[in-house]
C-alpha cells in the first residue's frame, strides 16, 4: 500500500520550517550533464514517488517529475538510491531517497532521454467509484490496469476543483464522463481523455468556502488508487 500526503491553504500549501509531514516535490534544474566518477544519469519517465527506504510501503519523502534527470546508484532489490546531478561524494546517506527502477529510463550519450511512443500508453481507467466514511471523510476510489500515481493540481473559485492527470493512458470508460455524487464535499466527478497526449484528467468539483486536506494511496494488489477529502477546518487562510 503506497501512502502519500498533501495538504494546503487550500488542498496544496508547502509547510517550510514546521514538523508536520508534507510532500516535497523536488526540482531538478537543466545542468549540463555528465556520468562523473561514479553512479549514472537517468531520466524520470513519469512523475513518480521517493521511498526513504526501498519499498513502497515506506515513507513517502518526496517526488520526481516526468523528465528530471537524477544521478543514481547503489542499486538493489530493483530500487535506485537518487541524488542531485552536482552530487560529488558517493555516499548513501547522501541520497534524497529511493525510486523503483522501472520508473527510470537511462540517458544516452548525447544527452537525449529515448523517445515514449503512442504504443507505450498501457494505462486503462477502468472504474471510478465514490464512497463517504463513518467520520465524514469522502473517498474517490480509481480502479487501474497497473500501478500508476496522478499528478494533482487544484482551482479555486465558487466551484473549486482538485484535478488528477494520469499519464499514458490507453482507454477510458465513456460512462465514467460525468458522475453525480452526492457528497458534502465532493459534488461531482469528471473525467476525460486527450487521445493526442494520453493525458485523462479526473475531475473532482468541490463545495466552496472550505479547506481541504487530501491523502493519497495505493493498493498495489487491487491496482486500486485512492483519493481521500476531508475538511480541515483548523486551516488559517493567509
Amino acid at each position: 500500500m503506497i501512502q502519500g500526503k498533501l495538504k494546503t491553504s487550500w488542498v496544496r500549501r508547502l509547510l517550510l520550517g514546521c514538523s508536520v509531514p508534507v510532500v516535497v516535490v523536488l526540482l531538478f534544474l537543466s545542468l549540463p550533464v555528465k556520468a562523473g566518477a561514479w553512479g549514472k544519469v537517468m531520466v524520470v519517465k513519469e512523475k513518480t514517488n521517493i521511498r526513504a527506504k526501498r519499498s513502497v510501503q515506506s515513507h513517502l519523502k518526496g517526488s520526481l517529475n516526468a523528465g528530471d534527470k537524477v544521478r543514481v546508484d547503489f542499486y538493489r532489490d530493483n530500487w535506485y538510491a537518487v541524488f542531485p546531478l552536482a552530487q560529488k561524494e558517493r555516499r548513501e546517506s547522501k541520497a534524497f531517497g529511493y525510486v523503483h527502477a522501472p520508473r527510470l529510463t537511462p540517458l544516452k550519450p548525447d544527452g537525449k532521454t529515448k523517445k515514449t511512443s503512442a504504443g507505450q500508453a498501457t494505462l486503462v481507467i477502468k472504474d471510478i467509484r465514490y464512497y463517504l466514511e463513518t467520520d465524514g471523510a469522502e473517498k474517490i476510489y480509481v480502479e487501474l490496469s497497473r500501478y500508476a500515481i496522478p499528478e494533482i493540481s487544484t482551482t479555486k473559485g465558487e466551484t473549486p476543483q482538485l484535478i488528477m492527470h494520469f499519464q499514458h493512458v490507453k482507454a477510458l470508460g465513456e460512462a465514467l464522463a460525468f458522475i453525480h455524487v452526492p457528497g458534502r464535499l465532493i459534488r461531482a466527478v469528471r473525467s476525460s481523455l486527450n487521445p493526442e497526449n494520453h493525458v485523462s484528467r479526473i475531475i473532482l468539483e468541490l463545495a466552496g468556502g472550505k479547506d481541504y486536506t487530501a491523502n493519497q494511496k495505493f493498493y498495489e494488489a487491487e491496482n486500486l488508487y485512492a483519493l481521500e477529502l476531508k475538511e480541515d477546518r483548523g486551516s488559517v487562510n493567509p
